[in-house]
């Protein structure tokens, strides 16, 4: 019975290696899910900077504006 046992926990313990390995069919749709996600990111991050210099160079054009009447 101590033998089955030991068996069991020596066959569980190395099962969760193979659980780890990914196919390398699916490494490819992986790593370009991972490239899409980025590339939004890249994206959200470049409209959100071009939006607030946007906004930016409108409020010194309107100082320009109110400090030549001042």
């Amino acid at each position: 019975m101590r033998l089955i046992i030991i068996a069991t926990v020596i066959l569980l313990a190395g099962s969760p290696t193979y659980a780890q390995e990914t196919p390398p069919a699916m490494v490819s749709p992986y790593d370009a899910l991972a490239d899409a996600i980025f590339g939004v990111k890249r994206a959200e991050h470049d409209f959100v900077k071009s939006l607030l210099d946007h906004h930016r160079r409108a409020a010194l054009a309107h100082v320009d504006v109110v400090w030549s009447y001042g």
